[in-house]
């Protein structure tokens, strides 16, 4: 099958051995290195649907077979993805940069992110999989007081964006929102259950989204856990008769850092 046009590295049979921390492993079908994100996204966006995307990091805790991967391996690399900046209180870095890299900048600039310094592998599996240690992992940012935007498409194909609280579930991989059976984001979900939904959380230079399909229910069980994660990260909400919970099944994690 022909594959799309790329400015980085597309090759094929890579053996995977000298990128894992085992030195052991198969080739891959494709292996694919992108020059920057604008270069992932195109691939990507234009990639058959008929093959598999295997994303891969620094390969610290991955074993390969001797029979290789069967897909296309995805690895983040270079500076466009390895890059760790400083702004003003925040750090901005690549999905590709080493954990362990930006703890160190970050006590150089005064800032602590001391959990991530022995965690062998990069930032983007870190947000992925929830690193942590010491106490602390990335999900921390996700407890912190912050509103985001729920996005849901109505009938016509036009979003429908409004301002929500929301609880993340990293057990059940669940975004919980609280509503109302009167709310347009239930009609919607009534409508189109299990439809793609996404959040999406800001503060400052950091952003994080989480989507996938989403239902809402107004069974009693499990308004009652939305909306006891709810009072925990928010406020106590109004008791009310009409009480329905947002559920979204994360399958995709994007973010900003």
């Amino acid at each position: 099958m022909k594959l799309p046009q790329v400015k980085g590295r597309l090759l094929f049979d890579r053996h995977l051995g000298s990128l894992t921390w085992l030195k052991v492993g198969g080739p891959a079908k494709v292996f694919f290195q992108p020059f920057d994100s604008l270069d992932l996204k195109t691939f990507l966006s234009k990639l058959s649907n008929d093959y598999t995307i295997f994303p891969i990091g620094v390969g610290s805790n991955l074993l390969v077979r001797d029979g290789g991967i069967n897909a296309v391996v995805i690895r983040l690399g270079g500076k466009s993805f390895n890059y760790i900046e400083k702004d003003k209180s925040y750090i901005k870095c690549g999905a590709g940069a080493l954990d362990s890299h930006v703890a160190i900048k970050a006590a150089e600039w005064g800032l602590d992110l001391t959990f991530l310094r022995t965690i062998p592998g990069t930032i983007g599996g870190a947000v992925a999989m929830n690193s942590g240690c010491y106490g602390s992992c990335v999900e921390d940012f996700l407890v912190e007081r912050h509103l985001a935007s729920l996005t849901l498409l109505r009938p016509d194909g036009s979003p429908h964006v409004t301002a929500v609280g929301f609880t993340w579930d990293r057990q059940a991989q669940l975004v919980r929102v609280i509503t109302w059976s009167g709310s347009m984001k239930s009609k919607l979900l009534v409508q189109s259950p299990n439809s793609r939904a996404v959040v999406c959380q800001i503060d400052g230079g950091r952003w994080l989204s989480l989507g996938g399909p989403a239902v809402v229910t107004s069974d009693q069980v499990r308004c009652q856990e939305g909306t006891e994660r709810y009072a925990k990260r928010y406020r106590v909400p109004k008791e009310r008769p009409d009480r329905t919970v947002i559920e979204i099944s994360v399958d995709q994690i994007l973010g900003y850092a």
